[in-house]
């Protein structure tokens, strides 16, 4: 089973009056998508399920992202909007089944989930995909150190 951890593309600054949970896109962003959808595409990886959270820039990261998907049901999720580990982690440990499902969320609780797993240091920039494999078939079975990196992609816009 397979878990697609992303990081929201490259956003603005937060304005004077603007609350960190509305930034939107910018230009560079908007690039990574570009390129992060083809890489999806190239991958032709099998995704049932989207879990994003509800902060402006993990949608829109979603909404350039999702034709390049295979067919998936989303999930806005308020609970994946700068969590911890911790938090990631229960949140991971209660979905049901053992489906391929994808979250798109933020630093540092997306990071800290993948270093958790991996058990080794990894930091993923703006746009990062890292894709994890674990041995099991259920979520609640995965814990420290039981995953592989399957696949780890950094969109590079110059």
């Amino acid at each position: 089973m397979k878990l697609f951890l992303l990081r929201h593309a490259k956003t603005q600054k937060p304005g004077k009056n603007q609350d960190d949970f509305d930034r939107d896109l910018m230009e560079k962003g908007i690039k990574q998508c570009a390129l992060l959808s083809d890489y999806f595409s190239s991958k032709n990886y099998n995704i049932p399920t989207v879990h994003c959270s509800t902060a402006q820039r993990t949608q829109h990261t979603y909404a350039r992202i999702k034709n390049s998907l295979s067919s998936h049901q989303l999930h806005l999720h308020n609970e994946l909007y700068l969590p911890s580990r911790t938090e990631m982690l229960k949140f991971v440990w209660e979905q049901k089944g053992g489906d391929d499902m994808m979250i798109i969320g933020h630093n540092n609780g997306i990071s800290d989930l993948a270093m958790y797993f991996l058990d080794e240091p990894l930091m993923l920039s703006t746009g990062g995909l890292v894709v994890l494999e674990f041995p099991f078939e259920s979520w609640a079975e995965c814990s420290k150190a039981t995953a592989l990196c399957f696949d780890l992609y950094l969109p590079q816009v110059v």
